[in-house]
């Protein structure tokens, strides 16, 4: 028992309750614990008769052989977690708060009409459940083993990923919603770059979401989402229909400094034409053109976490492009020789799974870090690419071309085990990374000496 309802506990000691037969009681009277508990015993059988909190602590159930019904009561702690023995778990009719959620494959799980509210990683051992719910406001949220549930909801407060380590069923409704249409789409993929998991869903209500890697599957596939106003196609979907791509056109207004994410400032035509556009998705291209700035000391702040190809090629009175969060890259990226780069450290990663993305600089260079993640795509230089001598160019999965461009970085790595390709021309490279050794070396200029090397 855990004491006197209303009475403060202080006591920050781990509790085990150990038994080796069933008929445990677990009373906690309403009083919330500060300690973790943990269950064991071989054999060992507990039945909640109260609400159990045990505030920012975990809930461990080690019993080998042992059993644990939640009786229908609320259970609030940060993890529960069903360790590597052999149990049996009961939730009834039990509302479950948890931070992270870990069940053992071998166990039984009777959810019943439980609900899970879990906001980080989920390891569901691949049990059947009622209710989960997903409300994330972690950059990490992974879904693991294949489950199948009744109803999954997963609406993050933020710009979060949500990725799967194995493929899903939603017998009832999968429900995707993002936080907003801007920033705050909601990323939904594979834990695994370039490996599809499918969600198979009775039916579904989906919002504000990104996809990439994804198979959609059930009753409710395919899914056609294009009429939508915010679903992006990050690449490699199969029976999932996006919104449908357009050219977004901005205009930037009097404000000095204005965001990417703006909506009032993307139109469907040049210089504020053809109606209200929307920021942006990862399939569109965004267009700055000689009607986007009116005057010099405008800055533009790529403040998006997802974005498709930007076309600078045409804009005039020198604008200013930064960044303030770290991107991935869905499609070409070119400026001019007018645009203004300020310095910044939140790299690119380019993303495309297919087709060939092309940055061209003219003439800029870049003071951040470059990542080429494109699996089964292709990364190719437009012109001759310069960072700072303190930025690094990395080349983790896909191919990378210079197209005969001079290249010029701090640092070039492609130090991993992924398949990859990287062709290089007959122009310069000017690094300190030697494309045989696969890591670092010093500053030098590397004469051509492979046409195509793959590892």
């Amino acid at each position: 028992s855990g004491g006197t309802s209303g009475i403060t506990r202080t006591y920050t000691g781990g509790i085990t309750f150990s038994r080796t037969s069933s008929g445990g009681l677990i009373d906690s009277n309403g009083v919330t614990l500060a300690s973790a508990v943990t269950l064991s015993g071989a054999g060992g059988g507990w039945t909640l008769s109260n609400d159990l909190s045990i505030g920012t602590n975990s809930f461990i159930y080690s019993a080998s052989g042992g059993s644990l019904d939640t009786n229908g009561k609320t259970v609030s702690v940060v993890s529960l977690i069903g360790t590597t023995n052999t149990k049996t778990w009961t939730l009834g009719a039990s509302t479950i708060n948890c931070t992270n959620f870990s069940v053992n494959s071998a166990d039984t799980m009777n959810a019943n009409t439980s609900t899970i509210n879990n906001l980080n990683n989920f390891t569901g051992g691949g049990k059947t459940y009622n209710n989960v719910v997903g409300t994330s406001n972690s950059t990490t949220n992974l879904y693991t083993g294949a489950n199948t549930f009744a109803n999954l909801t997963i609406a993050p407060s933020a710009s979060q990923p949500f990725t799967f380590g194995a493929n899903q069923t939603i017998t009832g409704l999968l429900t995707l919603t993002g936080n907003n249409a801007n920033t705050n789409r909601l990323f939904i993929s594979s834990d695994t770059k370039g490996t599809q998991r499918t969600l198979s869903a009775g039916s579904i209500s989906i919002s504000n979401a990104d996809f990439q890697d994804i198979i959609a599957s059930g009753a409710s596939s395919p899914w056609n989402l294009a009429a939508s106003a915010a679903i992006g196609d990050c690449g490699n979907n199969t029976n999932i229909t996006a919104t449908t791509p357009s050219t977004m056109y901005w205009k930037h207004g009097g404000t000095a400094s204005v965001g990417y994410s703006t909506t009032a400032n993307w139109y469907l035509a040049t210089n504020g034409g053809g109606g209200a556009g929307r920021v942006p998705l990862p399939q569109d291209t965004a267009i700055f053109d000689s009607n986007s700035f009116s005057a010099s000391g405008k800055t533009v702040t790529q403040d998006m976490p997802r974005i498709g190809a930007v076309d600078f090629s045409l804009s005039t009175n020198t604008p200013t492009f930064t960044t303030s969060t770290a991107a991935s890259l869905y499609g070409s990226l070119t400026l001019n020789s007018g645009v203004i780069l300020t310095a910044s450290s939140q790299t690119y990663t380019t993303e495309n799974r297919s087709g060939t993305l092309t940055i061209t600089s003219a003439g800029q260079s870049w003071a951040k870090g470059w990542t080429v993640n494109s699996i089964g795509g292709t990364v190719s230089l437009g012109d001759d690419f310069t960072t700072n001598s303190t930025s690094t160019f990395t080349v983790t999965a896909g191919t990378f071309t210079d197209n005969n461009k001079n290249f010029t970085a701090g640092v070039f790595s492609s130090n991993n085990t992924n398949t990859r390709t990287i062709t290089q021309g007959n122009a310069s490279l000017l690094s300190d990374a030697d494309f045989w050794g696969n890591v670092r070396f010093t500053p030098r200029a590397i004469s051509p000496r492979c046409s195509s090397c793959a590892w």
